[in-house]
């Protein structure tokens, strides 16, 4: 029996695109929804993981929140130290350096100066081959503050246990069993494990790394993250295509370079250590993290509840496993360059060095354009074509207008209710994909059924156009990556070579067609008259008798051997890495818009890529059922009203809160700020009782970082010295924060500062310095002038600009760590000194003519133990279900001012 694909006919055109288009985007979604189950123990420990081990570690470390700033994050450090230590005694190649002596000074920002005293724990395992350079792999055990500090407070908020779970709890598990599997069974390469602390104070772990002598010994590194909770790791940066192709052997490589671009781009609104590793460090690297259910980020909801079992456990395992063997056991590679990458599926990774993807590009147009050009010209020269000159300027019209109507429709969708993304991402999927069907296909539709063209031959008109339309924008993006390193549209190369390749299917069975001497005929239809009664000849504009190319039309036969081919070329590549590139954009950045990220650029991705995934539909359009349109219209309608009216957030989708508390120590004042987005800020603030007090003094505003509407007002004093009652007298206040300002001269003064049971302080300008030193007489390892730290320096990425810093934050070791910090002014800045004129500053003698300068000095806390924060219990207490925390560091500031 002869086997026969289905013939070209609305029919079956209909159910192909259906039945295609479905299948790969519920495949995608299954692949991005559900992690592979993890094995027993008896099964993991035969692929060299103790998966028990790993969760009783991770129970122990998320057991509580930790901040760096708090006695939890003491003991979690304690029991990373005595798990190594244990590890050290059962191998010999294991050495481990408990670095409490590297300190560190930098810039971050270009505005935030930072003194670290450093308390990581560094692990090096030596390899077989000492002389090669070690790799470093990196991940923090500290976690954000934002846990309540008493029981009591409602069910859905009592979560003071595994705290951190995802951040960074799976990645530090990852590195302790890593540690213990090249211990026993040791690569090639040395490595060194750096199981860093206060990375949410502003990467402090990784900048103090760099200070240790280990540093110098490592050319690459993997970082693990989290920025999520539970899901699949994601390969987020990669700088190195051979530590890519390393990453490619995993068993579920998941990852792509547009999330580089993300970053590069600020849409991402995180740090992770990977810049300081591959920025000031000098090293290559991979950053991975976690990053669905982005809501519990940074929220007491970042637990191992929240986890939903140990599959993200074990993928985090697997995957410490796989890629650190793979990099460990490899040479370097001194010409080595950055990547294009993407997964498939989440089984396969594609790796592409950068310069070999941009080389590509023309040289693809220029094969497969001559071979379109070839073909054309053979089809031409027998008479064979299938095109009229009046159809031509249809699709490029169609095309336009339905990219003006998807810019409008993004637009109100995200102005009309743009947080629906937040907790209902499919809804807004599908209502954009359905606006773009209509708008684009629907009108492609309606007239491939007005021209005189047959189906078959109207088909390939827009195919021919779709391949002009493709070259165009992939000789622009081509432009783009010369100019820049941005490779997250790679996508674009595929379409092109789908639609040529297609093209080339569709020429090419014409050719072959004519060459077996298949005769060119109409097939019956109410046009068929019209065609055969137009001359072979017509008159040019020059009066010349030119031969007209009679339309051509296959039999159904050939159709069936054409149309199923070339549209599955066309189709599948480009809806496979558009579609889950769909689903990464939006469960990444889709719950950024709590973070302040601009909604527009969400839905804009969302739908440039839904755009070029339904694409390919376009050459077929004419062929699709009216009934499909019927359908897809209803399903527009349905969604776009949900899309529209639903409440954004719910118990499983909180809206995130950013809290900060300021305790001013000159007049007692204490308030408290939230950040977060409206009308949910205001909805959920209402219901606090400290909110409607008429003491409250409520304020609203906008926040200058992160552009989020803001509400400040007066609420609990904090209960940090024990014998206080619920109102803190002044004098007592002014224990928490010990400071004294002394004028050195005209630009230079001293500062001290101690804080009462924390380890950090902070120094704010009000006239920006351009110099900083810190000492610390107290300190245990200072030195024999009792100096410590580095001064900040004048050049690199973290070096302070020319124009100065604004503030300085300082993080000891010790708790009540006392620190002297002298800094300079800009003596050649007299707008920000204080003179009167020029004659005032003539005639005056001494201090009397020193620009005065003033700011604000003060002291951190983190630690919510016992009540000691009743205004973030009270938040806790009455939010609603679907709101949580998180912290705008810091968590709370008490400062006073200064004038000298």
């Amino acid at each position: 029996m002869r086997f026969h694909l289905p013939p070209l006919t609305p029919l079956w055109v209909t159910r192909g695109v259906v039945v295609l288009y479905v299948f790969i985007f519920l495949a995608l979604v299954r692949v991005h929804e559900v992690l592979p189950s993890a094995p027993s123990q008896e099964n993991a420990l035969r692929q060299g993981i103790n998966l028990e081990g790993a969760w009783d570690d991770l129970q122990v470390i998320a057991q509580k929140p930790h901040p760096y700033n708090s006695r939890e994050n003491v003991l979690v450090r304690n029991y990373l130290l005595d798990r190594v230590k244990g590890l050290a005694r059962q191998y010999t190649n294991i050495h481990i350096s408990d670095d409490l002596v590297s300190n560190t000074s930098y810039v971050e920002a270009q505005r935030l100066g930072y003194y670290v005293e450093g308390s990581n724990i560094l692990v090096k395992v030596l390899g077989t081959n000492g002389a090669l350079p070690a790799v470093l792999f990196s991940a923090h055990f500290d976690t954000s503050a934002t846990a309540p500090g008493k029981f009591g407070i409602p069910p859905r908020f009592s979560l003071m246990h595994h705290i951190g779970a995802t951040d960074d709890g799976v990645g530090v598990v990852s590195l302790l069993s890593l540690i213990e599997q090249f211990a026993s069974q040791p690569p090639l390469r040395n490595t060194i494990f750096n199981l860093n602390n206060a990375e949410e104070e502003g990467l402090c772990g990784a900048h103090v790394f760099l200070q240790h002598p280990w540093a110098q010994e490592a050319d690459s590194f993997l970082n693990i993250e989290g920025a999520g909770a539970g899901g699949r790791p994601i390969l987020f940066r990669a700088s190195s295509s051979h530590l890519v192709r390393a990453f490619q052997e995993t068993s579920r490589p998941h990852g792509t370079v547009t999330s580089s671009d993300a970053f590069s781009l600020g849409l991402i609104r995180s740090m992770t250590d990977f810049e300081v590793y591959a920025g000031p460090g000098g090293m290559k690297g991979l950053d991975v993290s976690f990053y669905v259910n982005r809501d519990k980020y940074h929220t007491p909801q970042d637990n191992i509840e929240n986890l939903q079992g140990r599959a993200p456990l074990w993928a985090g395992l697997k995957l410490a496993r796989d890629v650190g063997y793979q990099i460990a056991n490899s040479v370097p590679d001194k010409q080595d360059e950055k990547a294009v990458y993407w997964d498939i599926l989440g089984r396969y990774m594609a790796v592409i060095d950068f310069s070999t993807f941009i080389a590509g590009i023309p040289t693809l147009i220029m094969i497969m354009t001559g071979i379109v050009v070839l073909l054309a010209g053979n089809l031409w020269y027998k008479g064979h074509t299938a095109i009229y000159s009046s159809e031509w300027a249809y699709f490029p019209w169609v095309l336009m207008v339905a990219t003006l109507w998807s810019l409008f429709f993004t637009s109100a969708l995200s102005w009309l209710n743009p947080s629906v993304i937040y907790s209902s991402p499919y809804p807004v999927i599908v209502c954009i994909a359905c606006s773009i069907l209509l708008s684009l296909h629907f009108p492609l539709h309606l007239i491939g059924s007005s021209v005189k063209s047959s189906p078959n031959s109207h088909k390939t008109l827009i195919l021919s156009q779709l391949v002009i339309f493709a070259a165009i924008t992939l000789l622009g993006y081509h432009w783009v990556l010369s100019k820049s390193a941005f490779g997250g549209f790679y996508f674009v190369e595929f379409l092109y070579a789908g639609a040529t390749s297609a093209l080339i299917l569709d020429l090419g069975s014409r050719t072959w067609a004519s060459y077996r001497g298949s005769r060119i005929t109409r097939l019956a239809s109410p046009r068929t008259t019209d065609e055969a009664e137009e001359p072979l000849l017509e008159m040019s504009s020059r009066g010349e008798a030119v031969r007209r190319a009679r339309p051509a039309m296959y039999t159904p036969h050939h159709q069936g051997h054409a149309w199923v081919l070339e549209f599955l070329v066309l189709s599948v590549p480009i809806a496979i890495m558009t579609l889950q590139l769909v689903l990464v954009l939006a469960a990444g950045l889709g719950q950024t818009l709590a973070d302040g990220s601009p909604p527009l650029m969400v839905y804009a991705g969302i739908t440039v890529l839904t755009f070029f995934a339904l694409l390919p539909i376009a050459p077929f359009a004419h062929l699709l059922n009216r009934l499909f349109f019927i359908f897809v219209a209803g399903l527009f309608v349905t969604t776009f009203f949900y899309n529209i009216l639903a409440f954004p957030f719910s118990y499983n989708r909180r809206i995130k809160f950013f809290y900060r508390q300021h305790l001013n120590l000159d007049n007692g004042r204490n308030t408290v700020e939230l950040l977060g987005l409206q009308p949910a800020l205001r909805d959920a603030t209402f219901r606090i009782p400290s909110v409607r007090t008429r003491t409250a003094n409520v304020t609203w505003g906008k926040d200058p970082d992160r552009g989020l509407p803001s509400i400040t007002w007066q609420s609990h004093s904090p209960q940090l010295v024990p014998f206080t009652p619920h109102i803190t007298p002044l004098s007592m206040l002014d224990e928490l924060v010990l400071s004294s300002a002394t004028r050195i001269d005209a630009d230079s003064a001293v500062f001290t500062v101690k804080g009462k049971d924390t380890k950090s302080c902070v120094l704010q300008f009000d006239q920006n310095i351009i110099d900083v030193r810190v000492h610390r007489r107290d300190l245990v390892h200072a030195d024999a002038h009792g100096w410590s730290g580095t001064v900040i320096q004048k050049e690199g990425p973290y070096a302070i600009p020319s124009h100065g810093i604004p503030m300085i934050k300082l993080y000891g070791r010790e708790w009540g760590a006392e620190f002297e910090v002298t800094v300079r002014w800009n003596s050649t800045d007299e707008s920000q000194g204080r003179h009167k004129g020029w004659r005032s500053f003539l005639f005056s003698r001494g201090s009397a003519r020193w620009p005065k300068r003033t700011g604000r000095i003060g002291c951190q806390w983190q630690e919510n133990v016992d009540g000691r924060f009743p205004a973030l219990d009270e938040l806790y207490e009455h939010l609603p279900d679907w709101a949580t925390l998180t912290v705008k560091k810091p968590f709370l500031l008490a400062d006073r001012a200064f004038s000298i």
